[in-house]
């Protein structure tokens, strides 16, 4: 069983792998997610990442509450931003901070008709992913754990500009006109956007994918501030965001249960034909035990001073002048028989 991340590419999809314990991880591209199901099994460890057009991703400021509650009050407020009900979406969250009894979440939701049509070449084959997230979240955590950082990257034909704060995905929107932008107009405008969400635009870090490098200087200009490159993950970071469908949970537990009733039977099967193959090489075959039994030596013959091998008995032969000394025949003739 291997492990595989999917995340969306510039153009197309990218698979992360890693084919054995210690072998080195490895990025394939491939034009579309069906060319990328057909190199996976349903036993391969598999973790989705949605592109950020996909989700909806909110900023969210709230009393400082544990547990279920918390959870209901980020579902009321997802509830009003999202165009339909709350049974029709699968959400999660993660807390960025907390704090003065308040605490802000980053939240996401995606609508499960729009997730299973993304992830219908995966289910055609029996592939559910261990886990569903959002790649712009795992390449915060990836390369920027503390403070607030800008990332811009292209995806699936688009750029996108996400912010983090403490490695959680903060604010995320696609720019129009993809690379072709005009950033000195549209990056002011996303710091303002974000400003007004409460996150501050003093970026402790900016960075730009190795495929815009080309952009790095506009970006520079635009946000007054140096830029670093960075390269795909290998492997991304893990997040608190998983919005893997509780049907599909389901699904996959059944189907794990099914591969462990097999591994199960197989063992069981290899366990009785040991067995089996034991039992007849301590087991003597019957024509051997037999001839063992006949060759069974018996001393019977005191005469001749020998013995000789029978398996339970053996006449005797004695000499005829032994019995015919002295022995009139004619007692056992009727009497109506001539002597």
């Amino acid at each position: 069983m291997g492990k595989f991340f999917l995340v969306p590419g510039a153009e197309g999809w990218n698979l992360i792998s890693r084919p054995a314990e210690n072998g080195n991880w490895r990025v394939r591209a491939f034009p579309s997610l069906d060319a990328a199901a057909e190199t996976l099994s349903t036993d391969d460890d598999v973790v989705l990442a949605l592109p950020i057009s996909a989700v909806l991703a909110q900023r969210m400021r709230l009393p400082s509450v544990e547990g279920s509650e918390l959870r209901e009050m980020v579902r009321i407020q997802l509830e009003k931003a999202l165009p339909f009900s709350t049974e029709e979406v699968t959400s999660d969250f993660e807390v960025i901070e907390q704090g003065n009894g308040e605490c802000v979440i980053s939240a996401v939701a995606v609508q499960n008709q729009r997730l299973t049509e993304i992830a219908a070449p995966l289910l055609n084959r029996r592939v559910i992913p261990r886990a569903v997230t959002v790649y712009a979240a795992q390449r915060v955590a990836t390369h920027a754990g503390k403070g607030c950082a800008l990332f811009i990257y292209p995806e699936s034909g688009a750029l996108v500009s996400a912010i983090s704060e403490n490695g959680k995905l903060s604010f995320a929107r696609t720019i129009d006109g993809g690379v072709a932008a005009p950033l000195e107009l549209e990056l002011p405008q996303l710091t303002m956007t974000a400003e007004l969400q409460g996150i501050t635009a003093s970026f402790q870090n900016v960075l730009v994918d190795e495929k815009c490098f080309g952009l790095r200087d506009k970006i520079e200009q635009a946000l007054a501030a140096p830029t670093e490159t960075m390269a795909i993950e290998t492997p991304p970071a893990s997040t608190g965001l998983n919005l893997l469908p509780q049907a599909w949970r389901d699904e996959r537990l059944r189907q794990v249960r099914r591969e462990q009733w097999k591994k199960r039977l197989a063992v069981a099967g290899i366990v009785y034909g040991a067995i089996v193959v034991l039992r007849a090489k301590r087991t003597k075959p019957h024509w051997l035990i037999n001839s063992r039994i006949k060759s069974k030596s018996i001393p019977i013959c005191k005469v001749l001073l020998s013995t000789c091998n029978r398996r339970g008995f053996c006449r005797t032969i004695t000499r005829n002048s032994d019995w015919r000394v002295d022995r009139d025949d004619r007692t056992s003739l009727a009497t109506n028989e001539p002597a």
